[in-house]
């Protein structure tokens, strides 16, 4: 009897472990180890930025489609800090379009930062830059174009003292394309929500 339930328990410990080993089915963005820190600019000219991977286009909330304004995501890291570049094409620069971004590790950090530079949700040492190809809100000038996002997010800033194997991170963009209704568009591949994925850091 004793032998018995010895057995169940310790299927019962195995079938948890199982559970909790689910494999992660979101998306995932493989970040590229870096010996260099990037210029906290907007502008995300580096060679580095250029040879890490993209998530490719963000997609519809809705079933994950590809929908204009394009946007994608790339990601560096070191062992200081993890560096994420947004490029969003717009067509109709507004300081009342924003990209968003939910890290989380030890800790979750919840930022929004719009073409105007505004960064909101910062904790401590969390900085970002951004770069504008046109004019705010209708300004006279040529052609609106694109902006571009840098973020750095050391490490301390999500409770770490080192770099995870991973980070979870959801990211999404708020705009108003020219001559069309507001939309949002995501890092998605999940009906009816921003998605989690994972940035995995190479090593």
């Amino acid at each position: 009897m004793r032998a018995a339930l010895s057995l169940l328990v310790g299927l019962l410990v195995l079938g948890g472990c199982r559970r909790e080993a689910t494999p992660f089915s979101g998306p995932r963005l493989r970040a590229l180890r870096v010996s260099k820190a990037p210029v906290l600019d907007g502008a995300a000219e580096e060679a580095d930025w250029i040879r890490t991977a993209s998530t490719g286009a963000f997609g519809s909330p809705l079933d994950g489609s590809p929908l204009s304004p394009h946007t994608e995501l790339r990601a560096l890291w070191n062992d200081e800090a993890l560096w994420l570049g947004v490029y969003c094409a717009d067509q109709d620069l507004r300081s009342s379009d924003s990209v968003h971004l939910s890290l989380k590790a030890a800790n979750e950090v919840l930022l929004a930062i719009s073409p105007a530079g505004v960064l909101s949700g910062a904790p401590p040492g969390v900085h970002a830059a951004v770069e504008v190809d046109g004019t705010l809100d209708g300004e006279e000038g040529g052609d609106d174009e694109e902006w571009v996002v840098e973020l750095e997010v050391p490490w301390k800033a999500l409770g770490l003292k080192a770099p995870p194997p991973s980070v979870e991170v959801a990211a999404w963009r708020d705009d108003a394309p020219k001559g069309a209704a507001s939309r949002t568009v995501t890092w998605s591949r999940q009906a009816g929500r921003p998605s989690v994925g994972l940035v995995e850091l190479s090593r």
